[in-house]
Formats: structure tokens, sequence, C-alpha cells
């Protein structure tokens, strides 16, 4: 089924609902990493998005990384998985998720990112320097949790 998260929503408005996505920290050449800053709330985050009915979740990764910013990944790395209360979070249109969200990691080589979809504008910064970003609450939380899995894997990268 195709538009899954929209199926449900018409089912049930904006009630909490458990959603399971992905996000992807991709890694350039210059080993900066992608930041897109979202067009639903004009904060930034990680490439990502929600998983459809019988898609495995390294393909709802890849797929989002292509629809949002125009890159292909290769090879994925599982970072970690982030989930439970802190992992809450409330659209700007109302609806209300509580995500479990499988957060991969890449390294893109050179590739070139484009503001595509649901990207306003896309950012290349050092990991450490994120905290310089309005981040998105489920980013925030992402980087939180696993800062120190992400950090080694993109030093791996």
């Amino acid at each position: 089924m195709d538009d899954y998260i929209k199926y449900i929503r018409n089912l049930v408005g904006h009630a909490p609902i458990i959603c399971v996505g992905t996000s992807v920290i991709a890694k350039n050449d210059s080993g900066l990493v992608l930041f897109q800053q979202r067009s639903d709330n004009g904060l930034y985050s990680f490439p990502g998005g929600m998983c459809e009915m019988g898609e495995y979740t390294e393909d709802t990764a890849k797929r989002e990384l292509l629809e949002e910013v125009g890159i292909v990944a290769d090879e994925l790395t599982l970072c970690g998985v982030v989930s439970g209360q802190n992992n809450y979070y409330q659209y700007p249109n109302g609806d209300e998720v509580h995500n479990i969200t499988l957060v991969y990691a890449c390294n893109v080589g050179p590739a070139q990112a484009k503001a595509l979809s649901e990207t306003k504008a896309i950012k290349w910064i050092c990991f450490d320097e994120c905290s310089t970003l309005e981040l998105s609450p489920p980013t925030q939380v992402m980087i939180t949790t696993l800062n120190q899995e992400i950090k080694n894997i993109l030093d791996n990268l």
C-alpha cells in the first residue's frame, strides 16, 4: 500500500499513532554531514521518512534520501534505533506520532544534494557543529540518544 500514513490519517485524524521510519546521516568526501531544512516546520533534520507497508527499512532510507535531496545511497550502516517517550512529536498540522526511527549513515562521496519535495534548503556541516542549527525535535532526540554511535560510525565511513 502506497502512502500508508495518509491512509491511517484518513481513519484516525490527528490522533497519536506509532510510526516506523528512517533517517539518513549522509557524509560527503569532505567529512561534512547533510542536513535538510524541512518544509513543514522550517527546522533542520537528516533526510528521512516513514516506511510504507511491506517496505524494508533500508529501502525506506534510500528512497527518502533520493526523494528529498536527490542522492543515491549504495551502502547503509545502522547507527541505532530511537524510540520511547522522548520520541513523541506533534507536527505543525496537528498530527501526533510516537516515532520508532532507524538511523542509518552512509558515505555519499562527492554527491551533490538539492532541495527536493519536502526540503526547503540543505546544509553540509561538521557533525560536531550540528548544535548551531535549529534542529527539528525528533532529530535532536536522535543526536542526543545516538551521539557516540553516530560519531564512531562517521569516523569509519
